[in-house]
């Protein structure tokens, strides 16, 4: 079999996933969020944490890091349209980034149909707007096994991991600075090194914040596991995958693996909030302007 029909069978796979999401959209949901909230309380259970017992003070820091988060992942998406040669308002793509967060409780990639969508209605084109989408996620996924190798250094698992990702983020990078320019390309790197930066921090504000004493390096173990469970297609924003992974890794550490899925499932949770209060203000002052925009026409 050679690459391209390996190639097909791997696009005829996700195609299928992607018809099974959307034909049983509702029950998929539904199933996801009860299985997450199941695991959500009997982790919080085996840790016999209550309200009482959370570190409210920590769980204040965590939620701190939020609006920087979104405000690297509108950079990002500033840049993604830059790449494509257009521009794009960092307050338009603030709104859209948290706007895709919201998207990804769908089980499809609703996520990234509307980053797409996005810079399609800044001028670029659908293919376009794939590619350069598609490198900024391998981005993420390149540089988070980067940086989990190094934390898990110099062990050969983390060696293999740290030399993947470098290779990895090499490789991306020269393929933006070629098509997009050096400063782009560095821009990707910065922005993305700073998101994972935040993501490491919170994770580790997370573990506090239910009395874990886990250091910040073994928290940043725990990055590449929200990556790959964003990246599921069928479960809505991987809900439950994330934790799950993070739980099996929890060995590598000597973490929990309730804490594990317990201080993943908060950062998940904190990150939706963020979103869900940006996009409901934004459909709000939307429509106050429209009543005074009808009047004015009237």
């Amino acid at each position: 079999m050679d690459r391209s029909e390996r190639l097909s069978g791997l696009f005829a796979v996700r195609a299928a996933l992607r018809k099974f999401a959307e034909r049983f959209r509702v029950p998929i949901v539904l199933t996801a969020i009860g299985a997450f909230s199941l695991l959500f309380i009997l982790s919080a259970a085996d840790l016999s944490l209550d309200p009482a017992g959370m570190r409210w003070s920590w769980l204040i820091w965590a939620a701190a890091t939020v609006p920087l988060a979104m405000f690297a992942n509108a950079l990002e998406l500033a840049l993604c349209a830059r790449a494509t040669g257009r521009a794009m308002p960092v307050e338009t793509a603030f709104i859209c980034s948290a706007a895709a967060t919201i998207a990804n409780v769908l089980p499809l990639p609703a996520g990234l149909l509307v980053r797409a969508k996005a810079l399609v209605g800044a001028g670029a084109g659908w293919i376009e707007s794939g590619k350069i989408l598609a490198a900024a996620g391998l981005l993420w996924l390149a540089m988070a096994t980067a940086c989990v190798g190094f934390a898990l250094a110099p062990s050969p698992r983390g060696t293999l991991a740290l030399v993947a990702g470098t290779l990895g983020c090499v490789a991306i990078a020269r393929w933006t600075a070629q098509r997009a320019g050096q400063s782009t390309s560095a821009g990707f790197l910065l922005v993305r090194g700073a998101m994972l930066g935040l993501l490491a921090l919170r994770l580790y504000f997370c573990f506090q914040a239910i009395g874990q004493p886990v250091s910040l390096q073994d928290s940043a173990n725990f990055m590449l596991a929200g990556v790959l469970g964003n990246s599921v297609v069928v479960v809505p924003s991987g809900l439950g995958i994330a934790e799950g992974i993070g739980a099996a890794m929890a060995g590598l550490v000597s973490v929990l693996p309730a804490a594990a899925f317990l201080a993943l499932g908060i950062n998940r949770l904190l990150g939706l909030a963020g979103s869900a209060l940006v996009v409901g203000a934004h459909l709000l002052l939307a429509r106050g302007k429209r009543p005074a925009t009808a009047g004015r026409a009237g």
